[in-house]
């Protein structure tokens, strides 16, 4: 049995754009400003501040931060061809901040105002195996378990705590499992295959602010030893998420006088291509 203790450091830049547009363009609807011109204040601010559908609500540019957390994990070997692993790795907070961030505040747009933005990476648990089924052929496979109900909303704040923008994310946690096999073509060159679901976080209530849909993973990959010592590992995964189609209502207005519910309607589709290169040294 082995056990490990390690830190995590995750470097991030975050960039955070909110516009107007769907509200600037229902607030603009002859239709809907008849209704206005009947009531006594409810909205008839918002066309002040609102001039296009490009009107910037909030804007926090490119700020990087550090964010730290710490992982722990458990290996038992059965014998040289058979072992399992437990891993866990605790949340990271990553805290950015911008001093020339953009607000939209009192019927005006307040440019060069602190922002600040707190980020979540939610904690995850994962069980892997790997089994040596012959002297060239091996499976390896792993279950992943992401808290991410962690991820409440993303909340933005503007100076002296003033909320600059507020997003409620009902993520739930999600599974994700894996199956691959290894094959030994001869003692330096090992060639890797593999295939992998990723369950979507946010299946029970999606949003544009983060698009999310299930994923399925096809990876490749190989393993080079150069000498017993030295070795290099080549990877290459295609990512591809399943299209969904949802919706997202906002309410704008007094309650109390006049509630305008706006509806967006999207479509969500993931692609990505992914390259993994790693040079490996044993003592």
């Amino acid at each position: 049995m082995s056990l490990g203790l390690g830190v995590n450091a995750v470097y991030a830049k975050a960039k955070v754009e909110r516009n107007a547009g769907l509200i600037a363009d229902t607030v603009k609807d002859s239709q809907v400003k008849t209704t206005l011109i009947v009531q006594q204040e409810p909205l008839k601010s918002i066309d002040k501040y609102l001039p296009s559908k490009d009107t910037s609500v909030v804007s926090l540019q490119d700020r990087a931060a550090w964010g730290f957390g710490w992982n722990a994990g458990v290996m038992y070997q059965f014998n040289e061809a058979n072992r399992i692993g437990l891993a866990y790795h605790s949340k990271v907070d990553i805290d950015f901040t911008d001093r020339t961030a953009t607000s939209l505040e009192a019927e005006a747009i307040k440019a060069g105002k602190k922002g600040d933005l707190t980020l979540t990476l939610p904690d995850y648990l994962e069980l892997s195996g790997f089994h040596q089924l012959t002297d060239k052929l091996a499976v390896h496979y792993s279950y992943k378990y992401t808290h991410w109900s962690r991820l409440t909303r993303l909340y933005a704040s503007s100076e002296n705590g003033k909320k600059a923008f507020d997003k409620e994310l009902q993520y739930s946690n999600n599974s994700r499992v894996a199956l691959g096999a290894s094959y030994n073509l001869y003692e330096k060159l090992t060639l890797r295959a593999g295939i992998a679901y990723d369950q979507a976080a946010s299946r029970h209530q999606r949003s544009a602010a983060i698009p999310d849909t299930d994923r399925t993973w096809y990876s490749l990959g190989a393993t080079y030893k150069f000498t017993p010592n030295l070795s290099v590992d080549l990877g290459y995964a295609y990512l591809k998420g399943k299209k969904v189609h949802f919706k997202e209502v906002k309410t704008i207005g007094d309650a109390r006088s006049l509630a305008l519910n706006t509806t967006a309607n999207y479509t969500s589709q993931a692609h990505a291509n992914l390259y993994g290169l790693n040079l490996n040294y044993s003592f």
